[in-house]
């Protein structure tokens, strides 16, 4: 069974420093990279052009950067369709978190709300993301810590720093 990493992105939002940490493990790991962008049913046209602009400039840019990349928006109930996808396509080594960082942090209030946090139990792999600081200019960003949690949602295991 053919592995990749797999960068989740939720309702559009995308933290920058998840893109370069899932294009960086793709490298390295020399696997292709998949991207799902998940958003709710109820989006507007509009909202669901823009979504599907951003899902293009990250394969472009992963393709750009030597990567086998593809992707797909998926719409409805996200931990439902994230669990569908995956059941579709396996082989997912890992799962970079490319949707708001506060997600990851322990002890937040909004991980326990958050549908990722339903679903996470189910997962056989590590969820990685980026949560260091992101600023509007790239270039002025301070490289970011990236947090690998347990699928069990327990401690985090080792911090490391994107390299630049």
């Amino acid at each position: 069974m053919p592995q990749h990493i797999l960068l989740v992105l939720d309702g559009g939002g995308v933290h920058g420093e998840s893109f370069f940490y899932a294009r960086e493990l793709a490298k390295r790991m020399e696997l292709p990279l998949r991207v799902l962008l998940l958003d709710r049913s109820q989006v507007p046209a509009a909202e669901r052009k823009r979504s599907s602009e951003i899902l293009e400039t990250i394969l472009t840019a992963a393709r750009a950067y030597g990567l086998s990349a593809e992707g797909q928006s998926r719409y409805g109930d996200q931990g439902s369709e994230l669990l569908k996808y995956l059941a579709a396509s396996p082989g997912t080594r890992c799962m970079v978190w490319g949707g708001d960082p506060d997600v990851l942090k322990p002890g937040r209030r909004r991980q326990a709300s958050h549908w990722l946090s339903k679903v996470r139990e189910s997962l056989d792999w590590p969820i990685a993301g980026a949560v260091g600081k992101e600023e509007g200019n790239q270039q002025a960003a301070k490289p970011a810590k990236v947090r690998h949690t347990a699928r069990s949602g327990g401690k985090n295991g080792k911090t490391a720093k994107r390299k630049p």
